[in-house]
C-alpha cells in the first residue's frame, strides 16, 4: 500500500509539473555586442545571482523564526511534532485561494503557514480582513524563501512553492515554481502523509 501511494504521489506530481506553469524560461542576457549595438561602449559586468538555495526530500528543514500575523514570532523548530506545510507566495493575495484548506489540513494532521516578503503589519491587516484561518509569516528580506529555493533575487520576488515537513522537521514534499488549486494541494499533502 505504501509503495502504491508513493507511486501515486510521484505520478500526480509528474502530471502537475508537465503543465505550462512548470515551464521556466531563462532571461535574455544583455551586455553583448551583437549586430546593431554600439561596439564602442563597454558593458559593466553584473553578477547574475538567482535562486541560491533549495531543500530536497529527505533533508532536515532549515530552522527559522519569522514574525507572524498572530502577534508573535513563529519558530519552525517549535512546530516539531506536527506535519507542517509551508506555502510560499509572491504576495498575500495569492493566499486567498487557500483560505478553505486549514480545516481540511487539520483532518489529515497538517498545519499550514503562508510565507511572503510583505511586512507583518500589512499581512496582519490582510489576514484579519480576509478572515484567513492560517497564519501568514513575514520574510521581508527574502532570506528564508531563498534558503528554501523560492526566492529569485534577479526579479526580487518570491516564487510560489509548497514544502511539507514531517513531525521531525524532515522535508517530505518540495514543489517550487508552481501553484495548484486548493484541492490538489490537499491531495498532495494527504497522499504524502499516508505514504509515511
Amino acid at each position: 500500500m505504501r509503495r502504491r501511494t508513493t507511486a501515486l504521489v510521484l505520478v500526480l506530481l509528474t502530471a502537475l509539473a508537465a503543465g505550462p506553469a512548470g515551464a521556466q524560461q531563462d532571461p535574455k542576457s544583455g551586455g553583448g555586442t551583437g549586430p546593431g549595438q554600439d561596439h564602442g561602449t563597454i558593458a559593466t559586468p553584473r553578477g547574475n545571482l538567482r535562486i541560491f538555495g533549495r531543500v530536497w526530500v529527505g533533508d532536515q528543514a532549515p530552522d527559522f523564526e519569522l514574525d507572524g500575523t498572530l502577534g508573535a514570532p513563529v519558530s519552525l523548530r517549535k512546530q516539531r511534532g506536527e506535519w507542517v506545510l509551508l506555502v510560499f507566495a509572491r504576495d498575500k493575495s495569492l493566499f486567498d485561494a487557500l483560505s478553505s484548506l486549514p480545516p481540511e489540513m487539520a483532518k489529515v494532521g497538517a498545519k499550514m503557514f503562508g510565507i511572503t516578503r510583505e511586512r507583518v503589519s500589512s499581512l496582519r491587516a490582510y489576514a484579519t480582513r480576509q478572515e484567513l484561518s492560517f497564519e501568514l509569516l513575514s520574510d521581508p528580506t527574502g532570506d528564508i524563501s531563498a534558503v528554501y529555493g523560492s526566492f529569485d533575487s534577479e526579479t526580487n520576488a518570491t516564487r510560489p512553492g509548497y514544502v511539507l515537513l514531517d513531525r521531525r522537521g524532515v522535508v517530505k514534499l518540495s514543489v517550487i515554481g508552481q501553484t495548484f488549486p486548493p484541492e490538489q494541494v490537499l491531495t498532495l499533502v494527504s497522499l504524502t502523509i499516508q505514504a509515511q
